[in-house]
């Protein structure tokens, strides 16, 4: 059996994963065959964070502000930004370094 007959989890697949469902969308919701996150093979608490992500109930200071926590709303890691789900996975400038330097 080769490696290319199972499916393994690694972060950059993830990554992936998630970007293609977001660029997808057009309201920034994602549209997921939950299996698919539960069935990969990876720690649960992956598979959580996963399905938080899609279902957009990550506790960003935008949720949280929505929620009532009086909280401003700029991001914590660059302070340029509102920090919600499409900031704190995709468009922070501390997070994009990051994954360019997981070589992705």
């Amino acid at each position: 059996m080769e490696i290319r007959d199972k499916w393994y989890y690694i972060v950059r697949s993830g990554y992936h994963i998630s970007l293609q469902q977001v660029l997808a969308s057009n309201d920034n919701s994602v549209e997921v065959n939950w299996n698919q996150i539960w069935n990969i093979q990876a720690p649960p608490k992956v598979k959580y964070l996963l399905w938080r992500i899609c279902r957009t109930c990550l506790p960003t200071r935008v949720r949280l502000h929505d929620r009532g926590v009086n909280c401003p709303y700029n991001c914590v890691l660059c302070d340029d930004g509102m920090e919600d789900n499409m900031h704190i996975i995709f468009q922070c400038s501390k997070i994009k370094f990051c994954w360019q330097h997981i070589d992705i």
